[in-house]
């Protein structure tokens, strides 16, 4: 997303809480209504003083939130092929997510 559109979620108070600009995870700040890495920098207030295409640049929103999933039922001996099949299911739904948060927290700062 651009910087632009974050400005028009902020604008409209749908702005997302959490953010990642160049590697960076950045957290919006209802008083200041900007983002605060772990530093105390301020996203807007950095890039619209130091970048000259600063509307232009991308941020990446991380409040994806991820989604329960269900626990499995144990079931009769005529549907344990089919147990397994979800178990498998289900676990591999549990290392993708698993995945998706190791690759989010090599990226924050």
């Amino acid at each position: 997303m651009k910087v632009i559109d974050l400005l028009n979620l902020v604008y409209e108070k749908k702005a997302p809480k959490k953010i990642l600009y160049k590697y960076c995870k950045y957290e919006f700040d209802e008083e200041t209504r900007d983002y605060q890495n772990k530093d105390g920098l301020y996203l807007f207030a950095y890039l619209f003083d130091n970048e000259s295409q600063a509307l232009t640049l991308e941020v990446e929103v991380l409040d994806e939130k991820l989604e329960k999933i269900e626990k499995i039922m144990q079931m009769d001996t005529r549907e344990t092929r089919e147990c397994i099949i979800k178990f498998q299911d289900k676990i591999n739904e549990v290392i993708d997510n698993l995945n998706y948060l190791l690759e989010k927290s090599d990226k924050e700062c």
